[in-house]
């Protein structure tokens, strides 16, 4: 069922037994778990089924950290949400991921990838991600769809597997799963603006919704998912402070901090020896593909974070193309560009807070302070000169470095981007000093409330972080089934 809160009488109180916050890939996931069952579900979009420019306004902000993008632009508000213009680049975390690591501050989840499997394994058909595996021995001894992996034995570096999604757009593939579901009321045009708790804060009384046509309702659950992104979530707990100042969860102060990203940046090209094969840069629908990575034990030796690079042919003019067409059946290996993607450890520094200025419904807006640290530099030059030696050592290729990662620069390059991924600003922990959300996702101390998405994460690892978030989803509504039966 749908309703647009724009068109209801003013003041119109909703009641059920799940609300979610949020119609993204996380929110989705979730209502999808509970369509057709005896709980009654309210899903609340912010926005309509099609991108509007005053309502993407919403998502304005500003940055004071290192360079970013325009946060208006970095994420889509309406109903599939950011899935509307995402890569499809998939990959479950490395194990290493969920271990704490002395070598990197604030690591370790509260749990390890074995409780996390199989609902990667439940994300697979979500996300037409295809058959469940990312064992690279297994993919290098498929014939099709399969790959061969660089002859990397011995060495620090490995291979490791991503797979491609369609890229899936949740807001087409599921809307009338959601809209048929006799059980799901989705919301659109309705902005939550308030979480409302009493002043002891142990759980959520109600939300309080605005449309930008001036309308206000109400909703009331039993059980409240929020799940609108890394930088939305944040900002909703801190802007929700009228019985608390310091807004929801935010007892020791650290709704938000934590941000990370995925830092990206070019390092080299290689020139190989022989032709890699193509599932370094092939996509396909469900298909894998192959990125460079580092050992666990090189990470701990050197001090630094989680690294993979991307290589992919430096494609030219049409010209260009057909040369490179021809120098493949001639077997002469064109020259292949070199992306690199790392892991940003946690830093408490790297935050987002509120500015002093307030959107068109009366909230304030994100100030973002995305910031880096030296671990992160080092490991992008440790990782990439260690690269370019192993590839001369196994006779593979020369990798020819960017001057900024054989200098003495201290700085980062105009070059750096993020990958429009947010994290870790509702971190998950064990305890309400390390964290905001528990190892179920609940908020510390709020019996009540649910976090999704990226935004709990406690490290980034490499991988793009939409399957995980999905599966986390999933694992979430399992969870909630039980308090609600």
């Amino acid at each position: 069922m749908h309703s647009d809160a724009r068109t209801l009488p003013d003041g119109t109180e909703i009641e059920g037994d799940l609300c979610i916050i949020g119609a993204g890939a996380a929110g989705i996931s979730i209502a999808k778990e509970f369509a057709d069952t005896k709980h009654d579900v309210i899903l609340l979009e912010a926005g309509g089924f099609e991108r509007d420019p005053e309502t993407q306004s919403l998502y304005e902000g500003e940055n004071t950290g290192l360079s970013y993008f325009p946060l208006s632009a970095t994420r889509l508000r309406y109903f599939g949400g950011t899935t509307g213009h995402w890569a499809g680049w998939c990959s479950r975390l490395d194990p290493i991921d969920f271990e704490e690591r002395d070598w990197v501050p604030m690591s370790g989840w509260p749990f390890s990838l074995e409780e996390l499997d199989p609902y990667y394994r439940r994300a697979h058909p979500l996300l037409d991600l295809g058959e469940y595996n990312y064992n690279i021995e297994y993919w290098s001894s498929q014939w099709w769809d399969g790959f061969t992996p660089l002859p990397l034995e011995d060495s620090p570096l490995g291979t490791k597997v991503f797979k491609w999604s369609a890229p899936t757009r949740f807001g087409k593939k599921y809307r009338s799963d959601i809209l048929d579901s006799e059980n799901i009321t989705l919301w659109t045009h309705a902005n939550v603006t308030e979480i409302e708790t009493p002043k002891a804060e142990s759980r959520i009384e109600g939300l309080q919704i605005r449309c930008l046509n001036g309308k206000e309702h109400s909703a009331k659950a039993r059980q409240y998912v929020l799940a609108c992104g890394g930088l939305e979530n944040p900002r909703l707990l801190l802007n929700s402070n009228k019985e608390k100042s310091r807004g929801i969860g935010n007892g020791n102060g650290l709704v938000g901090k934590y941000f990370m990203e995925h830092p990206h940046i070019p390092t080299g090209k290689i020139n190989f020896t022989d032709w890699p094969d193509m599932g370094y840069w092939r996509r396909g629908t469900g298909r894998p593909f192959g990125m460079i990575s580092t050992s666990r034990k090189f990470q701990r030796k050197n001090n630094i974070c989680n690294y993979s690079s991307h290589i992919y042919p430096k494609w030219g003019s049409l010209n260009s193309k057909i040369e490179r067409g021809l120098n493949y059946y001639l077997g002469e290996p064109p020259e292949f560009k070199v992306s690199t993607r790392i892991e940003q450890a946690p830093n408490e520094k790297s935050k987002v807070c509120l500015s002093e200025e307030k959107d068109k419904l009366g909230l304030f807006k994100i100030k973002l302070d995305w910031s880096l640290r030296e671990q992160e530099y080092r490991t992008v030059k440790v990782a990439s000169k260690m690269f370019g030696r192993e590839l001369g050592r196994l006779g593979i290729g020369r990798l020819q470095l960017t001057d900024w990662v054989t200098s003495e620069d201290d700085t980062w390059p105009d070059s750096l981007k993020g990958g429009h991924h947010h994290m870790g600003t509702t971190r998950m922990s064990e305890s309400p000093e390390k964290g905001v959300v528990d190892s179920d996702c609940k908020v510390h101390a709020v019996e009540n409330l649910y976090v999704a998405g990226s935004s709990v994460y406690p490290t980034s690892g490499v991988a793009n972080p939409t399957l995980t978030l999905v599966a986390l989803a999933l694992r979430i509504s399992d969870h909630i089934k039980k308090q609600l039966s």
